[in-house]
């Protein structure tokens, strides 16, 4: 039986195409004698082969990537079509895998076949023998036959199990690295299934400009194998990376500060093959950005910070740059948009800050916009910002959540006190927007006792700035008390609660010290003029617009006038007076007796309010401003004159009996006109009967209008108190009543009547002592009678 794989080779492959003849040397054969064979030649006949070829074994080197497969004889290499070996990775299921090796090379060596496997199969059949145990294998039918064309034979049970298997002790080897910042990964190709074990030791990217390097960690959010789907020939020998957000900053901010040189390292034992075997020395390769970055960046998140007055901006990627004009914060309709000239600074790559102008948060607040979450929302223009690849952003509106606002908790602080004391205001400078409405309690003035003081609100919006016009009443009061004639006066006290600012918190009780004082330099004004004569006094009540000092008051810059216009002959210039009031803005001035009597006795002026002009020179009111201002010359008329109702009285009176002139003095002066002798009763005492007294039947007034009064008595009434005996001699015995009617004063009223029982004693009594002087005498010498006329 020939057996020689040769020479079957030889036949399969069609060397050997003539008849074939069989030689035999001598001694080839003997008979059963012993005897041999000599040399000869025979034509031989050949059986055609019709046993089907077996796969007796196959191994697997997994390091050289090289499949043997072990024939029971000789394979006709004309009928090997790799693309028709199927493999199986179980026994135990049906599941096929065509190999698909076109690409592979091969060759025949007697009756093994060696296949050397290329891409991607080599990948696939590394995975599925690391992963899925593969062990078996089989050929189609007819796939691959021996010289006489039968087929390979496939074991009937199961597959064949590998004879030997050379495991895989060759490390992976990085062939390239690409970046696709379109889809944030980084693909790794190996030149067989490898990962990548980061607790072993890290990546790293570096990137390099001319004369600088950045390297950083590579963090990877995830890595994956490329997955092995044959026939779609994936290549899954590639590590895909999805870089993490960190790793893609830092790629990006090196390939904006134009680091475009980039390198891949991969420590020891970072990557391992599906065999375990790692990389034994680090490698460095390079890499390449495969597709820019193309995508918009979007805001990640976002908070308006109103403790700090900021809008923090945090991307989904680095940002470039931010245009802060193309932000606007919206809230119930209301829209305002962020300046242009704010302050915008990064913080890291992907956060940017903009530092909002006071005026405009303090806008903000006003408007009550964005202060709180409610209806309230953040607009972003398209291109309000940009990525590092110069990808602008797309419009958007953002609603506002708890997330998006730091809302204002600080309460609001004067920063600025200023007292116009000319103006009587007071300005009050917030660091922040106050409510106007909230302003309700009265500001404390701090110095002499303290003082509280209310006003109006003049700001009716609300503001930083409020003005406050000092109520009329306590300002008035401040001046009367000498508070807040200088800056060191003028401190104020603002409880807590003051103010509220536009988020409603409460303003902190605190004291200020003015930082702008205006003196009171105006000068006090007359407002209205009262001249009252009711009483026995002439008082004239003045009002000012603010308190006077009333120890500064000067009277003999005071006079009345009958008109407007001066008439210095005539106006009755005031010679004294006494202020009856403290500091105030109403003084009452106590004429003195010989002023009010001389207005009084003047019925041209002072009569009611068209005849009454009161003259203020120059310096007669002075204020309680520290550096005082006086009063200008101004003319009043008399708003309302109080006439005189009282009745005057008798003061005093004398009787000269040598003259026979009686002389009444009066509280007041009188209308000599109005004299009625014959309301004039003299009496021997307070008291006195009928016969003790006597009433003067007529007399002759020799004075004119005034407080004294002379009346000369008829030759009859003075002969009547001569005769009268025990009345008019003396002053004990030289007693007055009057009744009503006796006199009236200037204005009309008559005299208090002095009845008897109360009669007035004389002040002074001149006795009669002149010598009695015969006038005349009649001689009747028929009667024998002589009459005699005397003197009295």
């Amino acid at each position: 039986m020939i057996q020689s794989a040769p020479f079957l080779q030889a036949i399969f492959n069609g060397s050997i195409v003539s008849a074939i003849r069989f030689n035999a040397s001598s001694h080839l054969i003997s008979d059963v004698s012993g005897v041999s064979n000599v040399n000869f030649s025979l034509p031989m006949s050949i059986a055609e082969d019709t046993i089907f070829p077996l796969i007796s074994s196959y191994s697997f080197n997994l390091s050289t990537w090289e499949l043997y497969i072990s024939f029971s004889e000789p394979i006709n290499t004309a009928t090997f079509d790799p693309t028709l070996v199927w493999w199986k990775s179980n026994c135990s299921t049906n599941v096929t895998y065509n190999m698909s090796i076109a690409t592979s090379t091969w060759s025949m060596a007697d009756t093994e076949l060696r296949l050397v496997i290329a891409n991607p199969d080599r990948f696939y059949l590394v995975e599925q023998y690391y992963t899925s145990t593969l062990t078996s294998f089989s050929f189609e039918a007819f796939g691959l036959a021996d010289s006489s064309l039968n087929g390979v034979v496939n074991p009937a049970v199961c597959l064949l199990q590998a004879s030997h298997v050379q495991e895989d002790i060759v490390p992976p080897a990085v062939l390239s690295v690409s970046i696709n910042l379109t889809n944030d990964v980084m693909s790794i190709a190996l030149n067989e299934v490898a990962s990548i074990v980061s607790a072993m030791s890290p990546l790293h990217l570096n990137a390099s400009s001319s004369n600088e390097w950045r390297d950083f960690l590579i963090q990877s959010n995830n890595t994956r194998r490329a997955v092995c789907a044959i026939p779609e020939n994936e290549p899954c020998n590639a590590l895909l990376v999805d870089l993490a957000p960190s790793t893609l900053d830092e790629l990006k901010v090196s390939l904006f500060e134009n680091r475009t040189m980039l390198s891949a390292l991969f420590g020891i034992g970072s990557i391992q093959d599906l065999a375990s075997n790692a990389l034994s020395s680090p490698i460095v390769t390079s890499a390449t950005v495969v597709m820019e970055d193309n995508v918009a960046p979007t805001l990640a998140t976002w908070l308006l910070n109103f403790t700090d007055n900021s809008l923090r901006l945090v991307a989904d990627e680095p940002i470039a740059w931010v245009r802060p004009e193309r932000l606007r914060i919206r809230t119930a309709g209301r829209e305002l948009q962020i300046w242009n000239s704010s302050n915008v600074h990064r913080v890291d790559w992907r956060t940017m800050v903009v530092s909002l102008h006071k005026e405009f948060v303090d806008i903000m607040k006003i408007n009550l916009i964005g202060l709180s979450v409610d209806d309230s929302s953040f607009h972003i223009e398209a291109g309000a910002f940009a990525d590092l690849n110069e990808n602008e952003n797309t419009q958007g509106n953002l609603t506002f959540s708890a997330l998006h606002l730091e809302p204002d908790t600080i309460s609001p602080r004067v920063i600025r006190y200023e007292l116009n004391m000319s103006s009587n205001q007071v300005l009050l400078e917030f660091d922040e927007p106050v409510r106007s409405s909230s302003l309700t309690q009265p500001i404390w003035f701090e110095a002499k006792g303290g003082l509280a003081v209310a006003y109006t609100v003049l700001t009716l919006e609300n503001s930083t700035v409020i003005m406050l016009q000092l109520a009329e009443d306590d300002r008035n009061e401040m001046r009367a008390r000498q508070i807040a004639r200088k800056p060191d006066e003028s401190s104020i006290d603002l409880p807590g609660g003051f103010a509220t600012d536009m988020a409603g918190n409460p303003f902190e009780e605190a004291r200020w010290n003015v930082s702008v004082f205006v003196a009171d330099s105006v000068r006090p004004v007359v407002t209205r003029v009262v001249l009252d004569l009711v009483d026995e006094y002439c008082d004239l009540n003045v009002t000012f617009d603010e308190t006077v000092n009333t120890d500064a008051v000067d009277p003999t810059r005071i006079s009345f006038q009958r008109s407007a216009t001066a008439d210095v002959a005539s106006d009755i210039f005031l010679v004294g007076g006494q202020v009856l009031s403290a500091n105030s803005t109403d003084i009452r001035l106590r004429l003195v007796k010989a002023d009010c009597d001389r207005l009084k006795l003047d019925t041209t002026r002072g009569t009611n309010e068209s005849t009454t002009f009161v003259s203020f020179g120059n310096g007669a009111v002075v204020d309680m401003a520290l550096s005082p201002n006086a009063l200008s010359a101004v003319v009043e008329q008399a708003a309302v004159v109080a006439p005189d109702v009282t009745a005057p009285y008798l003061t005093a009176f004398m009787l000269d009996m040598n003259a026979g002139v009686v002389v009444l003095n009066f509280n007041e002066p009188v209308k000599s006109e109005s004299i009625n002798a014959s309301q004039l009763v003299f009496q021997t005492g307070a008291t006195s009967g009928a016969s003790d007294r006597y009433r003067l039947t007529g007399g002759v007034v020799e004075s004119s209008n005034g407080l004294q009064q002379t009346l000369n008595l008829t030759l009859t009434d003075l002969n009547a108190l001569k005769v009268h005996e025990g009345l008019a001699v003396s002053n004990s015995t030289t007693f007055l009543s009057l009744g009503s009617g006796f006199v009236l004063d200037m204005a009309d009223n008559a005299v208090t009547p002095i009845s008897n029982g109360q009669a007035r004693q004389v002040d002074l009594f001149i006795d009669d002592t002149s010598l009695v002087s015969l006038q005349s005498f009649n001689l009747d010498m028929s009667r024998g009678r002589l009459t005699m006329f005397f003197s009295e």
